[in-house]
């Protein structure tokens, strides 16, 4: 009989999450459109950790804006295209 991993070794599923940065605090200026890949149980998981996150960059650091959706990352293969 095999035992259940703890949860602290399983992995969770990928997420790319889609947002928008701005230079300033007060979101005055013009957004870009930016994204990132975090691990997360759920979309919703995976929205809250980046809404949770003031800033991205280190060089010219920006402050997050709105959060928009987050969609499954899928793996390829190894051997192909095709996808899991």
């Amino acid at each position: 009989m095999t035992r259940p991993r703890p949860t602290s070794t399983i992995r969770l599923p990928r997420w790319r999450v889609y947002y928008n940065t701005h230079r300033y605090v007060d979101c005055s200026d013009t957004a870009r459109a930016c994204s990132r890949i975090v691990r997360a149980a759920t979309a919703d998981e995976a929205r809250e950790i980046v809404r949770n996150m003031e800033r991205v960059g280190s060089r010219q650091p920006r402050w997050i804006g709105m959060v928009h959706n987050a969609e499954p990352l899928q793996r390829a293969k190894e051997d192909g295209n095709e996808e899991v």
